[in-house]
């Protein structure tokens, strides 16, 4: 039994150097723990720091010259930690990394300000919110005929939720769902409940 578990740390061991366990992007705030459950599911555990920051987890499969978003919804496992389990690749040059999220802003009731990623959608964006940030909650639903999520509820606030952007209220007559819109750098979004 000693054998059969020092064998399998050391092969996780190095496994983690292989996949880059010691990788965590530039940022002294984010450290991943990469190893192999008993199944073969690739197991990343990342640990953040603020809690409410938006992270991104990302692949390299050419020794890190070009990087990939991993599409997996991390699942949170306690405070200030992720968990995402991917199937085995069998590709050993594979590292991964985080990457903070910091392009454009969104505001919610109570002056709460999240910094988000530019170049998703804001429905995406505040998908990714609700991930990174436990106590922020949200509630839409699609309307086929606009052809867009619409926003429902805010932090157990129902109502119709529109945005301004960049200090513009959109208007009123003009109904545009929230996986419709772009964000773009430096976009600065406040949600507000229309009466």
């Amino acid at each position: 039994m000693f054998f059969k578990n020092q064998t399998l740390r050391e092969f996780l061991s190095v496994l983690g150097l292989i996949l880059g366990s010691s990788w965590a992007s530039a940022l002294p705030a984010a450290r991943l723990a990469i190893g192999l459950t008993s199944t073969g599911i690739i197991r990343i555990v990342a640990t953040i720091n603020p809690t409410d920051s938006g992270w991104e987890l990302q692949i390299s499969t050419d020794g890190g010259k070009t990087w990939t978003i991993v599409i997996e919804s991390p699942v949170i496992i306690g405070q200030g930690r992720l968990k995402w389990d991917l199937p085995n690749m069998n590709n050993i040059s594979a590292k991964f990394r985080l990457k903070l999220l910091t392009d454009a802003v969104i505001q919610v009731p109570n002056n709460l300000f999240f910094q988000v990623q530019s170049g998703q959608t804001l429905f995406m964006a505040m998908e990714k919110l609700k991930v990174s940030r436990p106590s922020f909650k949200f509630e839409s639903v699609y309307k086929s005929d606009l052809g867009g999520q619409f926003i429902t509820e805010i932090n157990g606030s129902a109502g119709e939720w529109v945005f301004e952007l960049n200090g513009q209220r959109i208007d009123d007559n003009v109904d545009v769902g929230s996986s419709l819109f772009t964000l773009k750098q430096g976009d600065e979004v406040k949600w507000l409940r229309r009466s």
